[in-house]
C-alpha cells in the first residue's frame, strides 16, 4: 500500500471521527447507530434500518422538517455515503494487495494447467495433480486395482513456468507418451558441441490406467523454437512435431536424438 494512500485514508478516518462527534453532540444529537447505518448503507436507506434506528431517523427528520432544515439532513446523508464508499473501496484494494502472492499464484496456475494437460493426454486414466512443495517426485496410486483407482501426480509450484511455457508438458519416449513432471537443464560438453541441449527429467507414464514414474534424460535441438504455443508434442494431432528424444541414460537419449534427426531431415528432403 503506497504511503500517500495510507495517509489519505488515515485523514478520512480521523475526519469521520470528528464528524461523528460533531453530529452526535450539540443541537443535532444524532445517535451513533444512525450515523453507522448511513455510513454503511448510504442515502435513501432508512427503509432498511432496524426498527429502533428507523424510529430515531424519523424523529430527526420530523424535527428538521418543522424548521425547514431538510437540506441539512441531506448533506449529512451524502457525507456518510461518500465516506462509507471510500472506506469500503480502500479495504477492498488493501485486501487485493495483501492477498497478492506470487508463490500462491504460481502454485495455482501450475496445478490447473498440469491437470488439463494430463487429462487431455491420458483420457483413459484418472489422475489428480497436487503441488509438491517438498520436492516429492513420485506418482502414488490410490485404490489400486479398483474401479475408482486414481493416480496422484505431484508437480512443483514452478511447473507452469519451467515446463509448460517451454513446450515440454508432453514428450515422446520409445515406449509412448510421457508427462513431464520435472525438468532441469544440464550443461554437457559433447551434447553442447553437437548443437543440442540436455535436460534431466522426471516423467510420468501410464500402463493399464496406472501411473508410474521414470527418471531420465531429454535431448532437444538448440535451434528449435518451442514454447506453450509450439510444444514438442502436439496433443491434438497426437504426434511429435518438434524433434526430441528421451532415454533412461544420457547416452541413450543422445544416440536416439541423432537417429531421429537423420530421419527428420530425410523426411523433409523427401517432401
Amino acid at each position: 500500500m503506497q504511503t500517500d494512500t495510507y495517509k489519505n485514508i488515515q485523514f478520512l478516518l480521523s475526519d469521520l471521527e470528528n464528524f461523528k462527534a460533531h453530529w452526535s453532540g450539540g443541537i443535532m444529537g444524532v445517535p451513533m447507530k444512525v450515523i453507522a447505518h448511513y455510513i454503511k448503507n448510504g442515502t435513501h436507506s432508512s427503509y432498511r434500518a432496524d426498527a429502533d434506528v428507523k424510529e430515531q431517523i424519523h424523529s430527526i427528520e420530523d424535527r428538521l422538517a418543522k424548521s425547514n432544515s431538510e437540506n441539512i439532513w441531506k448533506a449529512f446523508e451524502h457525507y456518510c455515503e461518500d465516506a462509507g464508499k471510500a472506506i469500503r473501496r480502500y479495504r477492498e484494494e488493501r485486501k487485493q494487495i495483501d492477498g497478492y502472492s506470487p508463490l500462491k499464484n504460481a502454485k495455482t496456475k501450475s496445478k490447473r494447467q498440469a491437470q488439463r494437460v494430463i487429462d487431455s493426454a491420458f483420457p483413459r486414466s484418472t489422475s489428480e495433480i497436487f503441488s509438491a512443495s517438498n520436492g516429492d517426485s513420485k506418482v502414488e496410486v490410490d485404490n489400486e486395482g479398483r474401479y475408482n483407482m486414481s493416480n496422484l501426480v505431484p508437480v512443483p509450484i514452478t511447473w507452469f513456468k519451467t515446463i509448460h511455457l517451454k513446450g515440454f508438458s508432453i514428450i515422446q519416449s520409445p515406449k509412448g507418451k510421457r508427462f513431464v513432471m520435472r525438468c532441469k537443464p544440464v550443461d554437457v560438453q559433447y551434447v553442447d558441441e553437437a548443437g543440442l541441449n540436455a535436460w534431466e527429467v522426471t516423467v510420468v507414464g501410464f500402463n493399464k490406467k496406472m501411473g508410474f514414474t521414470e527418471n531420465g534424460w531429454m535431448i532437444t535441438h538448440k535451434s528449435s523454437d518451442h514454447d506453450d504455443l509450439h510444444p514438442l508434442f502436439d496433443m491434438i494431432r497426437d504426434e511429435t512435431v518438434i524433434p526430441h528424444s528421451f532415454g533412461e541414460s544420457l547416452s541413450k537419449a543422445f544416440n536416439l536424438m541423432n537417429r531421429r534427426t537423420v530421419r527428420h531431415l530425410t523426411k523433409m528432403m523427401e517432401n
